[in-house]
């Protein structure tokens, strides 16, 4: 057996810190027991190819970008097949909850038959591609991805993101690539689409700049900027029934022609693009208000979300022209993140 301490060891690309390592040498494989601040574990490592570098950690903690210093160690055709679970999994500071990693060798890097991540009744995701290299060593990371959860605002919040939605089933697929290794991932080098569906939640009137989910910035700062100063009626967020849209992502912007939300008080679609990296949006919203036939706002308008600003607007509405000739009201969102800008278009009457 061999023991040793290691200030510092790169690993796979990635380093490790604080190292406490024992070592054990077989005729096919060394066994390693090893603990640092990013990993703590057994670890097999294979001396025949074709056999899968085998770990199995109580904990594994990268870092964003983690090889970015090590692009020469991180090509996937030197590296062996990889069969990895990990109780405990974090990247970039995020907790995933439970990790399941299967890739297997390809002429040119790796494939890989299952990633999934399981937080226990928060959220699952799991994901099949390919990390290649080219004769002349350029990477290309090509990935299905799919993310379910029973409450998508609790996972939004564990992601990282501000506390934008409450509660929500969520379902999201999409397909990407970007140059470079898996994690090197980063919104400027993604090209893709993606899906996306949530059923039953509510959007929160929450500070500026917590909407950092596509397209749902728009749908989220217009009833922010349509209930005026009646915060007090705000407070329980906009309920909705269904959200669901596609987007396009390319060159760090999300455009969409199809974002719809629907509620118990009006159907909103938005078409446009969203700054994913510019924290900016330029999009067209228009909202269709659900009416009764005695000519005014469904009571749950006011009380259930739609808020005090849409009320009073088609109250005006309803007195000039009548319920039946109020179809739709179309906004066009602009400007940052921080200061969404929110005006008024135009008026579109049934018929017209």
């Amino acid at each position: 057996m061999i023991s040793m301490k290691i200030d510092r060891l790169v690993l796979l690309a990635h380093d490790l810190n604080k190292v406490r390592l024992n070592a054990v040498w077989y005729p096919r494989q060394w066994d390693l027991a090893i603990t640092s601040q990013e990993l703590k574990g057994s670890i097999k490592w294979p001396l025949a190819s074709g056999v899968p570098l085998q770990m199995r950690l109580d904990y594994l903690y990268l870092d964003e970008g983690g090889d970015a210093g090590h692009e020469s160690l991180a090509d996937p055709r030197q590296l062996p097949a990889l069969d990895i679970t990990s109780k405990d999994f974090r990247f970039a500071g995020i907790d995933y909850g439970q990790l399941s990693l299967a890739a297997v060798k390809v002429p040119a890097g790796l494939r890989f038959d299952q990633i999934a991540l399981v937080a226990a009744n928060v959220m699952q995701f799991k994901a099949q591609g390919e990390w290649l290299a080219s004769h002349e060593g350029q990477q290309t990371s090509v990935f299905k991805l799919r993310f379910d959860s029973r409450d998508l605002g609790k996972a939004l919040t564990r992601l990282g993101y501000a506390d934008s939605i409450k509660e929500g089933k969520g379902h999201i697929e999409m397909s990407a690539r970007w140059p470079g290794s898996p994690a090197s991932f980063t919104v400027k080098k993604l090209r893709g689409t993606m899906a996306l569906n949530i059923e039953k939640g509510r959007l929160l009137d929450v500070e500026p700049g917590a909407g950092r989910i596509f397209g749902l910035l728009s749908l989220q700062a217009l009833p922010r900027r349509l209930s005026l100063d009646f915060s007090d009626i705000f407070k329980k967020g906009f309920s909705f029934d269904r959200i669901k849209g596609t987007f396009h992502i390319a060159d760090g912007e999300a455009t969409t022609r199809d974002l719809e939300m629907k509620s118990p008080a009006a159907k909103i679609t938005a078409k446009g693009r969203v700054g994913l990296l510019a924290h900016d949006y330029d999009q067209e919203v228009t909202v269709m208000p659900h009416i009764i036939t005695t000519g005014l706002p469904v009571a749950g308008a006011v009380a259930g979300g739609l808020g005090v600003g849409v009320a009073i607007l088609l109250a005006e509405q309803l007195l000039k022209t009548g319920a039946d000739k109020v179809a739709q009201i179309k906004y066009t969102v602009t400007g940052s993140w921080d200061a969404p800008v929110v005006e008024l278009l135009r008026e579109s009457k049934a018929g017209k």
